[in-house]
């Protein structure tokens, strides 16, 4: 059995491209025996869902204090 911490790699990579069949079988059996895995597999899943319905957003479609926020964490300190 793999790893969570395979598992949850796997789960990551799964959202972006296809996974080899090997690859899909032991994500599989791990996802059956740890609900942990489990719940991130879901949690991911859900996230990766509101994000393509978010779509592109720029700066000016967003709310005031949403685009103060975003534009304290791109611009450099100083």
């Amino acid at each position: 059995m793999i790893s969570c911490e395979d598992a949850t790699q796997l789960v990551v990579m799964k959202n972006g491209e296809s996974l080899r069949f090997y690859d899909r079988m032991r994500l599989r059996a791990h996802l059956m025996m740890c609900k942990y895995c489990s719940r991130f597999e879901e949690q991911n899943r859900i996230i990766d869902e509101h994000i393509k319905e978010l779509g592109t957003v720029t700066l000016k479609e967003m709310p005031g204090d949403a685009k103060a926020r975003v534009e304290k964490k791109i611009k450099p300190s100083g």
